[in-house]
Order: C-alpha cells, then sequence, then structure tokens
C-alpha cells in the first residue's frame, strides 16, 4: 500500500475532498503547538533564512481561524511542543 503525506492543509474541507477520492484510508494527523513555541519556531526561521517579509502574527491570524475545526477533525492530535 502507498502511503503519503500532505502538508499545510488549512481548511476541513480540503480533507474532506480527499476522503471522497479515497475514502477512510486517509488518516488526518494534525499536529499542534502552543502559541510561544510556534513563535520561537517562527523567529529562528526567521534569523537563519531569508524570510519573506511578514510577521509572526500575521501568520498566525491568517491561519487561526481554521485550526479549531483542523483539530476536531483529526483522527490523531499530536502535541509537537517539546519536538525539535
Amino acid at each position: 500500500a502507498h502511503r503519503v503525506c500532505i502538508d499545510r492543509i488549512r481548511k476541513v474541507e480540503q480533507i474532506a475532498k480527499f476522503r471522497e477520492k479515497f475514502g477512510w484510508q486517509v488518516v488526518h494527523v494534525h499536529l499542534r503547538t502552543e502559541e510561544i513555541e510556534l513563535k520561537r519556531r517562527f523567529d529562528q526561521r526567521r534569523a537563519d533564512d531569508a524570510f519573506e517579509d511578514i510577521s509572526f502574527y500575521d501568520v498566525l491570524s491568517r491561519d487561526r481561524q481554521y485550526l479549531g475545526a483542523l483539530e476536531k477533525d483529526a483522527d490523531l492530535l499530536i502535541n509537537t511542543d517539546r519536538c525539535t
């Protein structure tokens, strides 16, 4: 059996489309992290890369509206706060 990982799903409707096509072979694994840790990682990437000129809070506010629904839909929810 083939396994595929898709990153940066932003809306539950996107997962629904995969499930329409592939049924319950699709396993939704949602990775979550507390805001303070997200900010630390964001700031580290900015320091390491020529990162686009966007603030952490712009990114967070853009994505926040979907996070609750994605967490509720997940088959597996993993807290990545202690992962590096």
